[in-house]
């Protein structure tokens, strides 16, 4: 049975949680969605991080600048200035979606590093993000953006209904942890 093609980008799992809001850059241009990972960038704002660059945190939440919290930010936005609440704990457990474009990722592949990528934009309709692991990124490399830690034998979604995964077909769901953080403890300022 082929897998379902259910993007989310990076979905809690477990582990310590440590907020911290974040000014985004200016009429930054781009969209932003739930579970996208974002990128202290050298004005001191942050950005979408740039796949193998590395990831300051997981986004959470979003405030405008009225303070009214928002599901997401459409790239057009210009009329507010907004604020980013995001995940920066490096503990922290995510699944996320391989993107099957070449060869699938197989059990064999866990234990590696791979980097996420932007393919498809996210939902504006649910502000869930449409980022998802470059399965043609797979190496030992310690500068990719997550570690794979385990395939996902079956995944709850959020309507509670139970999907099973085929892992020898695209678009599995792995278990992985933010490896290439960029404040975390031996890594280079930005």
């Amino acid at each position: 049975m082929a897998n379902t093609d259910i993007r989310f980008g990076l979905r809690y799992v477990s582990g310590p949680i440590q907020l911290v809001r974040f000014n985004l850059t200016a009429s930054y241009g781009v969209a932003l969605f739930l579970g996208d990972c974002i990128a202290t960038v050298t004005a001191g704002t942050v950005e979408r991080h740039t796949p193998g660059s590395g990831i300051s945190g997981v986004i959470w939440g979003f405030i405008r600048s009225d303070d009214m919290p928002v599901s997401n930010i459409t790239a057009s936005d210009t009329t507010y200035t907004y604020k980013i609440i995001a995940n920066v704990s490096p503990e922290t457990l995510y699944w996320c979606q391989e993107d099957g474009d070449t060869t699938p990722l197989a059990l064999t592949d866990i234990g590696n590093n791979v980097n996420l990528i932007y393919t498809h934009a996210g939902s504006t309709t649910t502000g869930i993000s449409g980022m998802e692991i470059d399965s043609s990124s797979k190496a030992t490399t310690a500068t990719l953006d997550v570690s794979l830690l385990r395939l996902a034998n079956e995944y709850i979604e959020p309507d509670g209904t139970v999907t099973a995964f085929d892992s020898t077909s695209g678009l599995a769901k792995f278990l992985v942890k933010v490896k290439n953080f960029i404040h975390a403890s031996g890594v280079s300022g930005i």
